[in-house]
């Protein structure tokens, strides 16, 4: 597993940060209203395409992501001024024209896939605060039609084999 850097410009309450993470748990601690759940929303807007005018900080006009991780470099933007206002910068190449919901290439370069599932996206590997962990909420019907449609049944099968080595 390799090491993720997080870089973020003027996303909500974030002016400017770098963050490193490590292979394994990471955990982000602080006072409240500090932007713990900005720096959660600024990587799932990067990875899923989720895009609103709120989160670029009052007062300006630009806000950009980016994630390097696996020898690949992903910049998310939003400039209220262009013409596209959302863009993506994937190793070099931008992306504009860009429809709602997450572009092939991040699912693919980063090996987290959004799934429509009854109407709903689904996520195996990337949680919001307060979701429900490994998908506990869903039917077996849902979670059969899940591992079905995404890409993720190799690491839905660790944590399975994870699950069954804890309990034992």
């Amino acid at each position: 597993m390799a090491n993720m850097t997080l870089s973020i410009k003027n996303y909500q309450i974030v002016r400017t940060a770098k963050l490193e993470f490590e292979p394994g748990l990471n955990v982000i601690v602080g006072e409240s209203n500090n932007g713990k759940s900005a720096i959660l929303r600024a990587i799932e807007t990067a990875i899923f395409n989720v895009s609103r005018e709120s989160h670029v900080t009052l007062g300006e006009t630009q806000s950009a992501v980016g994630i390097k991780y696996n020898g690949n470099e992903i910049i998310w933007r939003r400039d209220a001024n262009s013409s596209s206002p959302v863009s993506y910068r994937v190793n070099g190449d931008v992306l504009t024209k860009l429809g709602r919901g997450q572009p092939e290439v991040i699912a693919q370069l980063l090996g987290i896939r959004e799934i429509e599932l009854d109407e709903a996206k689904v996520r195996l590997n990337f949680q919001k605060q307060m979701a429900y962990p490994f998908l506990l909420d869903k039917t077996p019907s849902q979670l059969f039609k899940f591992i079905v449609q995404s890409s993720e049944e190799d690491n839905l099968m660790e944590v399975v084999d994870s699950m069954k080595s804890d309990l034992n």
